[in-house]
């Protein structure tokens, strides 16, 4: 990622020196105070000793048995009938329905799985952004976090110049004095063909602009991006800046710009907007005490067929996040929320009482405290 600076035109520049251009690593170690011994002391830097926090493997293991068993509790399908089958490729009949049926049964499960945990790819991160190596992750995510509004007014501020026949190893964008940092890939995102579509229709993919570090700070499983290109000195008004295409298949195109948006922002509620088919409560996510209440608005609103449509976007918002390998605990916890607010909405919507029953279901356990490291003193 480089910044470009919107007041460098205000500053005296030496004659015949272009100005330079600020990388998003130059910006970070300056807010990280890499540059001052003093500073120094304070910065956050990877540990390779002793940790006051220790998961051994035999903590993981009995936390992860503790999950194992209160999924069995509740790993059971949930059938709900639907009027006429909405239209979309992925959604499945359970089995016994008749094709022509005027009511299918939706099978969805009670919760979202959670898939075993992955640490970030150091490699790629390194590959990314090789001068954060040293630093811990976390504190590199809170000051990413901090520039976040310029990074994603930077998004919405550049157009892409695209090709309507292939896809190019390159593209030009078009940048302007409202990039503040530079979109270092323009994410080509397609999705697989269900089996029955036809051959002959050309394949879907949508260009998304994007900073490579913010998907290599919270995706494990993401490949290796191709290089970044240079840029060119920073002109004011508009300008065309040439960027690398990364090409990405993801289980839900659909859904990856919500994803995208909210690993920017850390906005819980922000994503919930742009999923949910109307605005949510404000403050849904820290009160989730108005879950009954909103899901018997959307019940009320809207079609059953429109609300297994919206149930399906937030799974295919949880096929993303599994297909990168995305473990943030809000990000789940957000997901859970939509999940259980979109099954009471179908429940309430085909007056499904056995339904609604079965959602009141006790909370899953809480995780045991993480085992403290031993410390000692000298006298």
């Amino acid at each position: 990622m480089v910044f470009r600076p919107n007041n460098f035109a205000k500053k005296p520049i030496k004659e015949n020196q272009p100005p330079s251009r600020l990388t998003l690593s130059s910006k970070l170690a300056a807010r990280l105070g890499r540059g001052s011994a003093a500073a120094h002391g304070h910065r956050r830097t990877r540990s390779n000793g002793s940790s006051a926090m220790i998961r051994t493997p035999k903590y993981a293991a009995q936390q992860a048995k503790r999950r194992d068993d209160y999924k069995l509790k509740r790993s059971k399908f949930l059938r709900i009938p639907v009027p006429a089958l909405p239209v979309m490729a992925d959604v499945e009949v359970a089995t016994g329905t008749a094709p022509n049926a005027k009511t299918v049964h939706l099978a969805l499960p009670r919760e979202l799985p959670r898939p075993e945990y992955k640490e970030i790819n150091q490699e790629i991160l390194e590959y990314v952004d090789a001068s954060f190596a040293d630093t811990e992750l976390e504190y590199v995510r809170d000051n990413v976090l901090f520039l976040a509004p310029q990074l994603v007014e930077s998004l919405t501020s550049v157009r892409i110049n695209s090709s309507k026949d292939q896809i190019p190893k390159e593209l030009t964008i078009i940048a302007n004095d409202k990039t503040a940092v530079t979109p270092s890939h323009i994410m080509a995102i397609w999705t697989k063909r269900p089996d029955n579509a036809s051959a002959s229709r050309p394949q879907k993919v949508t260009l998304y602009p994007v900073h490579s570090l913010v998907l290599a700070m919270y995706c494990s499983n993401l490949p290796k991006p191709p290089p970044t290109l240079p840029l060119p000195v920073h002109q004011s008004g508009e300008q065309e800046v040439k960027v690398p295409v990364w090409t990405l298949c993801l289980p839900s195109s659909e859904t990856y710009p919500q994803l995208a948006l909210y690993l920017y922002t850390k906005n819980s509620n922000g994503l919930m907007r742009n999923i949910f088919p109307s605005a949510p409560p404000d403050h849904f996510f820290e009160n989730q005490g108005q879950l009954s209440s909103f899901a018997t608005h959307l019940a009320q609103t809207f079609t059953v067929q429109a609300l297994a449509r919206n149930i399906f976007k937030v799974h295919g918002l949880w096929q993303n996040a599994c297909a990168l390998g995305i473990y943030d605990g809000q990000l789940w916890e957000t997901m859970d929320l939509m999940w259980a607010t979109m099954l009471t909405a179908l429940a309430i919507a085909t007056n499904n009482t056995s339904l609604l029953a079965s959602l009141r279901q006790e909370s899953p356990p809480a995780e045991d405290p993480v085992p403290q490291a031993s410390t000692s003193s000298s006298a």
